[in-house]
């Protein structure tokens, strides 16, 4: 089978997890910084924004796999689905 379609989807969905794995530490640095403060409250909107980054980038990479998934399956000629 030729996997090259397959095989640079899956780079896409490595190199989009490694982006998300860095906004996920991201999350964790946002929220020490705010429990560091006198005023943890006023840095709620900076962890936020923070924890809202990290879900989008894992939405990406979950789109990104079941990209790859799909076109394994039409690669290798499966006939059955990906569900969502």
């Amino acid at each position: 089978y030729d996997m090259s379609d397959s095989i640079a989807l899956l780079a896409t969905a490595r190199t989009d997890l490694s982006a998300a794995n860095d906004k996920i530490l991201a999350v964790n640095v946002a929220l020490e910084a705010a429990m560091s403060t006198t005023s943890p409250k006023s840095q709620m909107p900076a962890v936020r924004a923070a924890v809202k980054a990290a879900e989008d980038a894992l939405k990406l990479v979950k789109d990104d796999l079941m990209k790859a998934v799909r076109s394994i399956k039409v690669e290798v000629g499966a006939t059955t689905t990906v569900s969502q």
